[in-house]
């Protein structure tokens, strides 16, 4: 419970990390855009009022015609056969705003269609800038302007298209936006990593399992070998009997090992060939030939079609000589096995002690074992080897039992 809790609090972790890391991650991003935004449009129209005010300055347009000019910047190179240097965009072009005062700040023309930052104004006015001044929504450039006969003070106005007012807008609601959106991913994520880590949830607990399981059964003929010998030393005599059941115990502790590596050395990949079906069956029912002739065993064939199996031999081997060898060990004497194979389908069974129904989808976890069904030959390991193999190649198992009659193992190829 504790390393299940603990994977539990890791899922968290995981998606609050995931989270924040693509809130971040969005936010950087959009932020950077929106900031690469407002800087474009602020050189591009410093650029356009700059580009004005030096045409302006190196050409002598007359009085009348610089309002008509200014008022329709479009016209500044159409009219006067200016071309438009390659760092400047003609799109969205607005009217230029303008003020043209004398030595005495008098206002001699003007053309001011929006409320202009009269701070901004003064504050270039006072100083008079050379360069662009650029403050909030307004662009304002000052340029003296010398005549033959008198000088003017130029003030050119122009709002940006994009503001800091807009910049600052579309970045609150992004953040609002991308608030709700880290919420929804928040618990999509949670559920996408809960579903992936159940799997490891689940070995995590079947680990758990096995390893209790195994250092049971594996003290269990440890301890009886150990009595035993301490019983002969504490006698100072040889006991045949014990030395016997010692010789029983370490048989047991070696098959238990035995199984056990074979669980962990199943892998996905290996080299299949083309198995007949009937011969393997004739194989490990040769094999076991002696068990069977000694309990009196009928092995009586159903049905008999051969077909071809595309399998590792050893893995197919596995399979069948488990099922055969368990119908086998819990039939007693007299007693009939029934096999039949057609059309990529196998059944064996065996009319034996059975399986108590509620335990028929427990019979292919690891250490599994039915009371009074096991003997001490029967680790609860074999059905667990047995499961992990037909996983690997697809094959489809299925176990019907009523106890104290029959159990029959159906193998779909």
């Amino acid at each position: 419970m504790e390393q299940k809790s603990q994977l539990q609090k890791v899922q968290l972790k995981l998606t609050i990390i995931f989270t924040l890391l693509v809130f971040w991650i969005a936010s950087i991003l959009q932020i950077s855009f929106f900031s690469y935004k407002y800087q474009s449009w602020i050189k591009n129209e410093s650029n356009k009022i700059k580009f004005l005010a030096q045409t302006i300055a190196e050409k002598d347009i007359p009085l009348n015609q610089l309002q008509r000019i200014i008022k329709d910047e479009k016209r500044l190179w159409k009219v006067e056969n200016i071309e438009l240097p390659n760092n400047i965009h003609p799109t969205k072009w607005r009217i230029m705003n303008f003020a043209i005062l004398d030595d005495e700040w008098h206002v001699l023309l003007q053309n001011i269609r929006w409320e202009i930052n009269i701070v901004t104004v003064m504050d270039v006015l006072d100083k008079k800038h050379n360069n662009v001044v650029v403050k909030d929504w307004t662009i304002v450039k000052y340029l003296p302007i010398e005549r033959p006969l008198e000088t003017y003070q130029l003030l050119l106005f122009k709002k940006l298209n994009y503001d800091f007012d807009e910049y600052v807008w579309d970045v609150l609601s992004f953040f609002l936006a991308i608030t709700w959106f880290s919420i929804f991913f928040f618990f999509i994520w949670y559920i996408f990593v809960r579903k992936n880590l159940k799997p490891v949830e689940k070995n995590i607990i079947e680990m758990n399992d096995f390893v209790h399981n195994a250092g049971h059964e594996l003290k269990t003929p440890i301890s009886v070998i150990d009595s035993n010998l301490q019983l002969m030393k504490q006698l100072w005599e040889y006991r045949e009997d014990m030395i016997d059941e010692n010789i029983i115990e370490i048989s047991r502790l070696n098959k238990l090992i035995e199984a056990l590596v074979d669980i962990s050395d199943i892998q996905e990949k290996q080299e299949n060939t083309k198995n007949n079906i009937e011969d393997e069956i004739n194989y490990i029912l040769n094999e076991y030939n002696s068990i069977i002739n000694e309990k009196n065993i009928q092995i009586k064939y159903i049905q008999k079609k051969n077909f071809i199996i595309q399998s590792d031999r050893e893995y197919l081997y596995i399979v069948l000589s488990n099922i055969i060898k368990n119908a086998i060990k819990f039939s007693d004497k007299l007693w009939t096995i029934h096999i039949s194979y057609m059309d990529n389908s196998c059944v064996i069974q065996d009319f034996g002690c059975g399986i108590e129904k509620e335990n028929i989808s427990n019979i292919f976890g690891r250490f599994f074992q039915e009371k009074n069904a096991r003997n001490w030959e029967w680790f609860g390991i074999w059905l667990a080897l047995v499961s992990k193999i037909t996983k690997i190649y697809n094959w489809k198992i299925k176990v019907k039992s009523e106890k104290w009659e029959w159990t029959r193992f159906i193998i779909n190829f």
